[in-house]
């Protein structure tokens, strides 16, 4: 019996035939296989990194994006592309008062009304206590008007450590529309000049700001519990102060996404 016509070599039996076929198709069918797992769809919302390419959830670009999610804000398009010809700067207006240079200012629309102000700290090299005995501090908060460069209003604060990027954030917490303002307040009391310390209900804490300077609420814990504590030798050989708690820096993320910021 013959099975030339079924592609079968002469000295082949139907039973290699068939085995053949099976391997054939077994082969096919993992190849199928690993092409739809290398293919697969990303879910967006498991921490799962569904299609193996290295990305989850939101941070893979198959995901579309959402404004409401904070892994996954839509990023606008550009709409002027800046060339590389010459240019120089020039000065639109200087503060009408002075600013620490060692602070970094933010930008935000506090009052809604289409412009921005500037956010900084207010120690000024007027406060002669400030800058000679200890200036890695500064205190009070100076609302700025972007367009002219005049000072709008001064909110009164606690001490604050400028050693970190900035002790201060921004960011609408309440869902009012109006941001508000969070500052980190340095865990120290100075003890040659006890004008410079914060006293015991703000050490340490963060404290919220309405958008028009007025306490919001100030924590009900520390920050920085679990650093090390210091020696401070201006109270004596070996005693034991929060010396290496002194500041912080302040960010805001919606942890757990439900609608309201940590």
């Amino acid at each position: 019996m013959k099975y030339q016509n079924y592609f079968i070599p002469k000295k082949s039996s139907p039973h290699i035939f068939i085995k053949n076929m099976m391997r054939q198709g077994l082969l096919l069918l993992f190849f199928l296989f690993t092409a739809f797992t290398l293919h697969a769809q990303e879910i967006c919302d498991n921490g799962i990194d569904d299609d193996g390419d290295g990305f989850v959830d939101f941070f893979d670009p198959d995901c579309a994006c959402e404004d409401g999610n904070f892994f996954g804000v839509c990023t606008p398009e550009c709409v002027y592309t800046a060339g590389f010809s010459d240019f120089a700067l020039e000065e639109q207006w200087a503060s009408v008062d002075n600013v620490p240079t060692y602070n970094t200012p933010l930008l935000a629309d506090l009052d809604l009304d289409g412009i921005p102000e500037i956010i900084t700290m207010a120690g000024t090299t007027t406060d002669v206590d400030m800058v000679n005995v200890d200036p890695r501090r500064s205190k009070n908060l100076r609302v700025i008007n972007a367009v002219n460069g005049i000072t709008k209003y001064v909110i009164n604060t606690p001490w604050m450590a400028w050693v970190g990027p900035t002790p201060i954030a921004i960011g609408d917490i309440d869902g009012d529309g109006y941001p508000e303002i969070i500052i980190a307040a340095m865990d120290i009391l100075n003890s040659t000049n006890t004008s410079l310390g914060n006293d015991i209900t703000t050490r340490g804490r963060l404290i919220c700001y309405e958008h028009d300077g007025t306490l919001k609420w100030i924590s009900n814990v520390k920050f920085g519990t679990n650093a090390p504590t210091g020696f401070d030798t201006d109270l004596g050989a070996g005693t034991v102060t929060d010396r290496k708690r002194f500041g912080a820096s302040v960010g805001l993320a919606d942890f757990n996404q439900d609608g309201i910021p940590e």
